[in-house]
């Protein structure tokens, strides 16, 4: 369709399958790194599906950027699940197992085996040429984290558990996975609020607070364009519904 390409992509903000991967491609181009689209005419449900082989150190890796942009559609979320995976990976423990086929192999795990990102429910920000932040979710607990690159040290910047919350008359465990940056400083969300901390850990402050008991949502992700704090709220049904804040220059809010 006329949606289906990575124009769309980068100046609408939505497309399809192969306008994720096009625009990939065109980015790998620009970067110099080699990069090919896979197209399976049928992956078993009567439709297609397109993703990328990328080769790095002289080896192909699969990513599907379609698949790690989770639905809900919601600003400022993201997974790495399906990001430099092995055939295997992808195939059997990933769930692209059906009949697609590549002219490459992509069978090296260097890049795809026990890495940093495969627990990672949140962009990937370089605060700094040498370190990056970004979230991990395990069990019931959430983590910011900043990774040292030269060292390989992580440090956890803060955690928290996740938020036990009524909706419909039900308790149910909320979570968020958005990250962003902003002034120098770390912005993250939970299921009732969003909070900014220093990129050393210190001064933790409540940015903002939602009413899940009265509204039936909660913070699925936000994102930050400048003063405009953008939040997706969902509900049990999935369904999303965001809302605008204006942030003020000089004081937080509530």
């Amino acid at each position: 369709g006329t949606t289906n390409n990575g124009y769309h992509a980068l100046v609408k903000g939505e497309t399809q399958c192969y306008g994720y991967a096009q625009l990939f491609l065109r980015v790998m181009d620009r970067l110099g790194i080699p990069c090919e689209i896979v197209i399976c005419d049928d992956t078993g449900e009567g439709m297609g599906h397109a993703w990328n082989v990328v080769k790095l150190d002289g080896n192909w890796y699969h990513l599907d950027l379609t698949w790690d942009d989770p639905l809900p559609d919601a600003p400022g979320m993201a997974r790495h699940t399906y990001f430099l995976k092995t055939d295997m990976e992808f195939k059997w423990k990933f769930g692209h197992d059906f009949g697609w086929k590549t002219e490459t192999d992509c069978k090296d795990k260097t890049y795809s085996q026990d890495n940093i990102w495969d627990d990672i429910v949140s962009q990937i920000i370089f605060t700094d040429a040498d370190t990056m932040i970004f979230r991990r979710n395990e069990a019931l607990r959430s983590y910011l984290c900043a990774l040292d690159i030269p060292t390989g040290k992580e440090t956890v910047l803060h955690s928290m558990d996740y938020e036990e919350i009524l909706l419909d008359g039900e308790y149910y465990y909320g979570y968020g996975g958005s990250l962003s940056l902003k002034d120098g400083r770390a912005w993250f969300n939970s299921a009732t609020a969003i909070y900014s901390i220093a990129l050393d850990g210190s001064d933790l402050r409540t940015e903002y607070i939602y009413d899940v008991a009265s509204n039936n949502r909660y913070v699925f992700g936000f994102s930050l364009n400048g003063q405009t704090l953008r939040i997706s709220l969902i509900n049990l049904q999935d369904e999303v519904k965001e809302v605008e804040i204006a942030l003020p220059d000089d004081q937080y809010h509530n």
